[in-house]
């Protein structure tokens, strides 16, 4: 694919991927999540999010929904805990429709006193959803024990108390002070000239004034390991440990990467599963996870199962564990590491959407992308004993935190 970049004078950066369809996207990447919110903003960037369809100077909140949707596209958008993402899918033709649109909910969303407390409703009953799942509520009680003291913990939805607080001059504050133009990047992918896409999308946002962000975000530093059982009353044991991780700078997070998706990856013949599915039955689910954030980063461990069954499953755990430590890969199963998971990446690249929403993070976070070919070398020239020494670098059991739903 030809991947073109431009920088408009107002600091926000533009990212252009050319491909031959008919279907095009668009989108912009706000380098804002939970992590930005100060200590009673709590669920400030996710609110945030949801406001921007709630109306603009020149549209209610029926108009942007139908403004794209009548014409077969979709408009989306979600927050993570460092970044908010806005994007559109649509037929090509509509492209400077698709960045009018979008750039109108970005840059000139109003927050409505009413709209604002119809949305709080509508986050906390979100949030009462959520603590019926405790598969998923779990992963997040998790990062908070991870990283207790930092914003990074904090779940996304943040809390009632911290949502009631929320007023239209509170989250204004915090949208100014934190969708700031030199931490954004708009991107395309469509059969468009770069040329096209520079013209349309300055249109909208050439006349935005260049702001700066004016604070840092806290690295997280200190972490004391802790083990947490919680009252639950499920029928089941739900299960999570882990520890922190590499960041998404760290030259290791490729060997952590191949490590986690040969322990608890995507494949059916990960060893977690293998070991406590397939020849124990001990769970329907589990899986590892390796999250890099842009300073720090986890990896987890998630399982479910009997109440009785959690000792002989973690037991388990700690046995494959202790093998990748221990153990280095033939060169056989080496190779087939490597091809497992370079196949997943080729595979989960055809999906357009996601495909272009990570590139364009890649792009905000280093100013560049990374190539197939050297990702692919990368990965290909790592060695049985790099993984055993990332593996032992990371998995001291001593420093990994537990947290049980029972």
């Amino acid at each position: 694919m030809n991947i073109q970049t431009h920088i408009f004078s107002n600091n926000i950066r533009l990212l252009h991927v050319h491909d031959s369809s008919e279907v095009g996207y668009a989108g912009v990447i706000v380098n804002t999540g939970t992590r930005d919110e100060q200590e009673h903003e709590g669920g400030f960037a996710h609110l945030a999010e949801h406001m921007l369809f709630k109306g603009t100077h020149k549209r209610n909140s029926t108009q942007i929904i139908n403004r794209i949707e009548d014409v077969g596209g979709e408009l989306n958008a979600y927050t993570t805990k460092e970044e908010t993402v806005v994007y559109s899918v649509f037929l090509k033709k509509y492209l400077p429709l698709a960045i009018d649109l979008i750039a109108d909910v970005v840059f000139d969303s109003i927050v409505i006193e009413d709209e604002l407390k119809k949305e709080v409703d509508v986050v906390i009953d979100e949030i009462h959803s959520y603590m019926d799942s405790p598969s998923e509520l779990i992963v997040d009680d998790f990062e908070d024990l991870l990283f207790n003291q930092y914003a990074i913990g904090r779940n996304i939805l943040g809390t009632e108390d911290s949502l009631k607080q929320c007023t239209p001059e509170s989250l204004k504050d915090f949208i100014k002070r934190t969708y700031t133009t030199d931490e954004m990047v708009f991107f395309t992918l469509g059969d468009f000239s770069i040329e096209k896409v520079i013209r349309t999308v300055g249109k909208y946002i050439e006349k935005i004034p260049a702001t700066t962000r004016t604070y840092a975000r806290e690295t997280p530093t200190h972490y004391s390991p802790t083990k947490v059982t919680v009252d639950k009353k499920t029928l089941q044991a739900h299960y999570i440990v882990g520890n922190r991780a590499y960041s998404v700078k760290d030259e290791k997070r490729f060997a952590f990467y191949l490590i986690n998706n040969i322990l608890g990856g995507q494949g059916m013949n990960s060893r977690f599963n293998m070991s406590l599915r397939e020849k124990s039955g001990l769970v329907y689910t589990v899986e590892s996870h390796f999250t890099p954030y842009s300073d720090t980063g986890l990896w987890s461990v998630y399982f479910g199962t009997d109440h009785n069954d959690v000792p002989k499953a973690l037991r388990l755990i700690h046995q494959e564990i202790k093998k990748i430590k221990e153990n280095e890969l033939t060169e056989v199963r080496l190779q087939k590491a490597k091809t497992q998971f370079l196949s997943q990446l080729i595979i989960s690249g055809e999906n357009k959407e996601n495909w272009i929403i990570s590139k364009a993070k890649q792009f905000l976070n280093f100013g560049h992308l990374m190539q197939q070919a050297e990702i692919e070398s990368r990965i290909m020239t790592i060695s049985s004993q790099q993984l055993c020494d990332v593996a032992n670098e990371s998995f001291q059991e001593e420093a990994f935190t537990h947290l049980r739903y029972c």
